[in-house]
């Protein structure tokens, strides 16, 4: 394994380390591990109204399929009523923070109210709009839940129970880092005041967001070869880096099986395939010529770099 000081052959000049593909952090990509997990979700927004939980490594991608869950059920489901928050570790006494996040949601206008009364109005308005709604249910989607304090879950059970008052549903879609987010739904289930509520919260485990074999590999690549971004003039990430190779028939595809195998197989979180993209970029990005291609010995490095950087920021 290469260690994360040593040198490589990188291009590092302004115009490589700017890049959107680089910086960005945004960017929703359809790749098989998000197209798994949505199918599964699905089922069990729209089938059964009830509540599922996604438990991942840091790294594995929650909050962008948090992103990519609610834009495709927008797309799906017209007229499903689709929030989306984040919570964030609760401080002593903050009982303001949560009821406000939860107001922010709903795209209500911030209330300079007390907390209670900021829940009733946050569940108010998710009520009517489930209401309004022909599937009679709204959804809500809580990124970094594995934070969800007693005071926030007690907060949760009574916006439910607005909901419920209209003869409709709320099912929450929980996602978090493990063991943290199992942590807080087993506190949830022991705890007697909470009895009861297993449908409503983490009912269902959803697929684990992992890169399970080349073919998902693979299909990440596609996406990327193929993915084009309005501030490159529409062009992909591949032919903007290596255009004359691109021309030629340079893909990231390519390398997909060789990256998977390189990795050593097995369960790969989307920051290690996205990461070894990045790097065989900034590795390569000087080296654009018609019969340019990718090698192993650029994806052994890629990997290993990857991994480098990995450990830094864990």
């Amino acid at each position: 394994m290469m260690s994360a000081t040593q040198t490589l052959d990188l291009d590092l000049k302004d115009e490589v380390v700017a890049h959107p593909f680089m910086r960005r952090n945004d960017m929703v990509f359809d790749v098989p591990p998000f197209q798994r997990c949505y199918a599964s979700a699905e089922v069990v927004i729209v089938l059964s109204g009830g509540s599922a939980y996604l438990p991942y490594a840091s790294g594995g991608g929650k909050t962008a399929f948090a992103r990519y869950l609610a834009s495709h059920l927008g797309r799906d489901r017209p007229g499903l009523p689709v929030l989306m928050m984040t919570t964030t570790r609760a401080q002593p006494g903050a009982t303001r923070t949560f009821p406000q996040k939860l107001v922010e949601a709903t795209g209500v206008s911030k209330l300079r109210k007390s907390g209670p009364a900021m829940c009733q109005a946050a569940a108010d308005e998710i009520a009517q709009r489930a209401s309004d709604s022909k599937y009679r249910l709204a959804v809500l989607i809580i990124d970094e839940a594995g934070h969800l304090s007693t005071y926030e879950l007690e907060v949760l059970k009574d916006v439910y129970n607005v909901v419920a008052d209209r003869n409709c549903g709320l099912c929450t879609i929980l996602l978090g880092e493990s063991p943290r987010l199992e942590r807080v739904l087993e506190t949830l289930r022991s705890q007697r005041e909470f009895a009861g509520l297993k449908r409503r919260f983490g009912a269902v485990a959803l697929p684990a967001l992992a890169y399970e074999s080349a073919a998902d590999v693979v299909g990440a690549c596609v996406e990327v070869d193929s993915f084009r971004w309005p501030e490159l003039g529409n062009r992909s990430v591949t032919d903007d880096f290596f255009p004359r190779a691109y021309a030629s028939g340079l893909r990231f595809e390519s390398v997909a099986a060789r990256l998977f195998e390189h990795s050593g197989g097995g369960h790969l979180t989307g920051a290690a395939v996205f990461n070894a993209l990045r790097m065989l970029c900034a590795l390569n990005a000087s080296r654009d010529a018609p019969d340019f291609r990718f090698t192993d010995g650029h994806v052994a490095q890629a990997i290993s770099m990857s991994a480098a950087l990995a450990g830094l920021e864990a």
